[in-house]
Parts: C-alpha cells; structure tokens; sequence
C-alpha cells in the first residue's frame, strides 16, 4: 500500500505527466481545452505565430468536409529551455508539443 502511494506522489510530482498536453508558464499551467486568450495572458506573446487558412476537402466517399482554420504559436519558456508549440484550433488549444531549444 506504501508502495502505490508513493508511486503516485512521484507521478504528481513529476513534469513528465504535464508533457503532451499542457505546460507551466510562470506558477500557472496551460493545457489543450484552454483558450488562445488564456495562453497569452498566461505566456505572454508569442515568439512566432504560422497560420493556415480552412479549406473543403472532398472524402473518398464523395462527401466534402471543412478543414478549419488552426495556428501554430512559439511559445518562449525561457533561456536554455525547449520552445513550446501550441496548435490553437477556432480559439481553442488542440495539442500542445516541443519546440526547438532556446540557446
């Protein structure tokens, strides 16, 4: 019993749990659901912002689907750190992943 309750502290304690889908700006944390304006309350502008615009596609079936607007934003988390990728999707972060290096 001992054992799983460290196990679980250890797991909360780590910054592995937050990896793919959230990340710490300052004391607070950002994770997909959040939106565009929390994320730079929280972090500030971003360092480079990539759209990409919506589009009809047509499926093999025949039927025709949108593929809506997204933005890519480069998150700065600081010197000697790993940049931030956050895809934001109709307002809404979608996925959040690792940059290049901030050397």
């Amino acid at each position: 019993m001992k054992t799983h309750g460290l196990i679980l502290i250890g797991m909360l304690l780590s910054t592995s749990v937050f990896a793919d889908n959230s990340l710490r700006c300052g004391g607070s944390i950002i994770s997909v659901g959040d939106t565009k304006a929390e994320l730079l309350m929280k972090c500030g502008t971003a360092v480079s912002v990539v759209e990409s615009k919506s589009s009809l596609v047509e499926n093999t079936n025949g039927s025709v689907s949108m593929v809506t607007d997204s933005e890519t934003l480069m998150v700065d988390m600081g010197k000697n750190k790993i940049m931030m990728l956050v895809t934001i999707r109709d307002g809404v972060i979608k996925e959040i992943e690792n940059g290049p290096r901030n050397d």
